[in-house]
């Protein structure tokens, strides 16, 4: 059932006082309709309940002038409610209970269906149990998760503390369950607290698991900005920021937090150069990744040239030999990667469930979409996505959901 959002620019066109005549249409304004749960039958008294929770959630919208309002469960088929046919409507659920039962409705729209107001109590508090019952277990699945923002991990490869930032869903503290854990990546020019500020984790990732769309899971998102930016060792050595990730920031969460430690419960997304930095760790290391997600990434380069070009300007092949340059150029090179891969590590490749998504104004969409031609000549399956938008966080955030559901299918047996 498709809901619709209430806005405050529609309030004045809803009848001060609905009649039975405005059932329709108030309800196709609100955007609801109420169906059958846990043994409550359909029968001709259906429109007339349809008509008294319309006026009450048109009394919620007014009382708050019309807001955005939070998240009610009804049933979306007809028949008993199993948890798992319950749909999201606009509407705060306490003020929905308040007033449906103070709410003053129009006794005479009641009384043109019946001819004692005993059965219009029996009639509200039927609706009542119905919506309770729905509602109940959705109660305990809208528990917040935790984000703290900055811990550290001493790394004795970068010779420094680094920081991250780190999402640990709803009960975590209540239980000794382990979790699938998703490696968040940040792009060029952000932090660890890029996804927690910007991306709103907690909020969208409260919000996906609260809904079904994926299992609880902890995502780690490190930093990356500090000291030399980026995801991959530097060509000269002096700053292995790779080795540190695999070496000791993997461990350190695993052995921190109750994160499940097999390959299978672990994936690695990002975004723009953090993309870049998801398709590159998950075909260098094949067996650590169930799934990878790159979303608009820096896909590295697809050129010699064009390497050394960007490279070279900030002397940064000043003293490296030309095989040197070139082992470096093979490595971040997906082309080169899948060329000289081996048939065992080519079937680890496969095995990776792949997510790459990008908007159609990116400046980096030459990049994704060779990386999806090349995947495809190489018969590497995967999932290729182009939407609309841009090298933007709205874009970013409205894929983190389809990221988060895309992953957890690989953490279950689907």
């Amino acid at each position: 059932m498709k809901t619709k959002v209430i806005k405050k620019n529609n309030c004045e066109s809803y009848p001060n006082n609905p009649q039975e005549n405005d059932t329709k249409q108030l309800i196709q304004r609100v955007g609801i309709s109420i169906l059958p749960c846990r043994g409550y039958s359909q029968s001709s008294d259906h429109d007339w309940i349809e008509l008294a929770v319309a006026k009450t959630i048109y009394a919620v919208a007014k009382t708050f002038n019309c807001r955005q309002l939070n998240v009610l469960y009804i049933p979306k088929a007809s028949k008993a409610c199993d948890h798992s046919n319950c749909t999201p409507l606009q509407g705060t659920f306490g003020f929905l209970i308040l007033l449906y039962y103070f709410y003053p409705f129009n006794y005479s729209v009641i009384h043109h269906h019946h001819q004692s107001s005993s059965l219009f109590y029996a009639m509200k508090n039927l609706l009542l149990i119905a919506i309770l019952a729905c509602y109940a277990p959705v109660m305990v699945l809208a528990q917040q998760g935790k984000v703290f923002e900055t811990r550290t991990v001493k790394s004795t490869v970068l010779k420094m503390d680094r920081k991250y930032s780190i999402y640990l869903p709803a009960g975590y503290d209540e239980s000794d369950q382990s979790y699938p854990v998703l490696y968040l990546l940040h792009g060029s020019g952000d932090d660890h607290t890029g996804w927690v500020q910007f991306g709103q984790v907690q909020n969208i990732a409260d919000r996906v698991i609260a809904e079904g769309l994926a299992g609880p899971m902890i995502i780690v998102m490190p930093d990356a900005n500090t000291g030399t930016r980026g995801y991959f060792n530097a060509i000269q050595g002096n700053f292995n920021y790779e080795d540190f990730f695999f070496k000791e920031l993997i461990p350190h969460i695993e052995k921190t937090y109750r994160v499940r430690s097999e390959r299978r419960y672990r994936a690695v997304a990002g975004l723009s150069m953090g993309g870049g930095g998801s398709v590159f760790y998950a075909m260098h290391q094949p067996d650590m990744f169930a799934a990878a997600a790159p979303l608009s990434a820096a896909t590295g380069n697809w050129n010699m040239e064009q390497f050394k070009q960007r490279t070279g300007n900030n002397n940064g092949l000043a003293g490296l030999s030309d095989q040197q340059i070139e082992d470096y150029y093979n490595r971040h090179s997906i082309e080169s990667i899948i060329k000289n891969a081996s048939a065992d590590e080519m079937k680890k490749i496969k095995s990776i469930r792949w997510y790459i998504s990008c908007g159609d104004d990116d400046f980096l969409f030459e990049g994704n979409s060779m990386m999806h031609i090349v995947f495809r000549r190489n018969e590497i399956p995967h999932e290729y996505r182009v939407k609309d938008g841009g090298h933007t966080w709205t874009y970013w955030r409205m894929e983190l959901p389809l990221v988060m559901e895309f992953v957890a299918k690989s953490f279950m047996q689907y």
